[in-house]
């Protein structure tokens, strides 16, 4: 005697009809949907040399790839060029053949693959160059170290394709507008090229007073740093605020920067004209620092120690939407912005005072 197979089958029908009713009856008790979490994916590059890893948040990163590779040295202060097709940045070797201290140079490469690369600058001896920033959109305006007392710096710029290995100085440390030690410490040229926003580092221990009345309008506050805005064309400056790490927007009507109160640091936005400030970012236990504009100025990208760590972070130009991009326990910082959704950054492996490499990330499209 055969048995009954249709006892042994489940009818379809028959349990979707139960699962129905069951779903129904659910909703009419007042039992809540199931809710998924979401996950954050976590990805990460492992850095053999250092045992290191850099980490990112896949949900706002979309890829990170490293355009530089010293084992030895370090590689900082990436600058995307307007165009988008070459990168700027400071290299300086742990140590030069003949075993004395190396200098930091000026170099670009190509902005794809970091393949091309080219020295700039030619410092010796006791110079140094820094801060690498666009000018003009074939000249590179750069700061120049060069062994006077006090660090002082001048202000230089170069051609690119670089004509010959000399610079041109635009301000000197002969002719600076401030005395009592003060150091130039960066110039970031508008876009249109006829202004340079200058952050000048002022020793709080000593007074400083200017060499010529007529370079400011009015003094500005004895804090370390402050920023100025230099006249190519006039060779005058004027106060604009106290910060470092200047930045100017796209349009040219606005600076970001980094401003110190009490333990913390903010990126702070001001206004050319009405200058108008606003604080872009708060927080507690925080050090915002070395804001940079997204090209099309909506929003800023900048380094911050937050979490007891150095990462990246975006946000709005308005203050809105605060996102951290890097999640590494090693240093990044020196963020620059480039088309595409490419942002430049400088990651120092933990626990070395050296070895920094230039990466670049890519953001998720929004």
């Amino acid at each position: 005697m055969k048995a009954d197979k249709t006892l042994r089958q489940p009818n379809l029908g028959r349990l979707v009809l139960c699962l129905a009713l069951l779903l129904l009856a659910s909703t009419q008790i007042g039992c809540p949907a199931p809710v998924i979490a979401p996950v954050t994916r976590i990805d990460s590059i492992y850095v053999p040399v250092a045992g290191e890893r850099l980490e990112w948040d896949h949900s706002n990163v979309k890829e990170v790839v490293q355009m530089t590779s010293t084992s030895n040295g370090d590689e900082r202060q990436a600058c995307v060029s307007p165009d988008g097709k070459y990168v700027a940045f400071v290299s300086r070797p742990a140590v030069t053949r003949s075993g004395e201290e190396a200098t930091n140079d000026v170099y670009v490469m190509n902005a794809d693959d970091g393949s091309n690369r080219r020295q700039i600058t030619n410092t010796e001896g006791d110079q140094d160059a820094y801060y690498p920033y666009w000018w003009k959109g074939n000249r590179l305006l750069y700061a120049r170290y060069d062994g006077s007392p006090y660090y002082t710096r001048s202000l230089y710029w170069q051609d690119f394709p670089s004509k010959q290995m000399e610079g041109y100085a635009i301000i000197k440390r002969e002719n600076q507008f401030w005395v009592g030690d003060a150091s130039i410490w960066s110039g970031f040229p508008s876009p249109d090229g006829k202004f340079i926003a200058v952050c000048m580092e002022t020793p709080k221990s000593r007074k400083t007073r200017i060499v010529k009345t007529d370079v400011f309008r009015r003094q500005p506050q004895l804090e370390n740093p402050q920023i100025v805005i230099f006249n190519v064309d006039t060779k005058l400056a004027e106060y604009f605020a106290s910060g470092s790490d200047p930045a100017w927007s796209p349009d040219g009507k606005s600076v970001a920067y980094s401003q110190r109160r009490g333990d913390n640091s903010f990126i702070m936005v001001k206004d050319i004209e009405s200058k108008d400030e606003r604080q872009i970012t708060n927080g507690t236990d925080c050090v915002d620092w070395m804001p940079c504009w997204s090209p099309s100025g909506n929003a800023i990208a900048f380094a911050s120690w937050r979490d007891k760590d150095w990462n990246i972070y975006k946000i709005d130009a308005d203050g809105r939407s605060l996102m951290k991009l890097t999640t590494s326990k090693g240093t990044e910082w020196d963020p620059s912005w480039g088309p595409g959704g490419y942002i430049y950054f400088s990651f120092l492996r933990k626990g070395n005072g050296q070895d920094w490499d230039i990466w670049r990330l890519q953001l998720q499209p929004k």
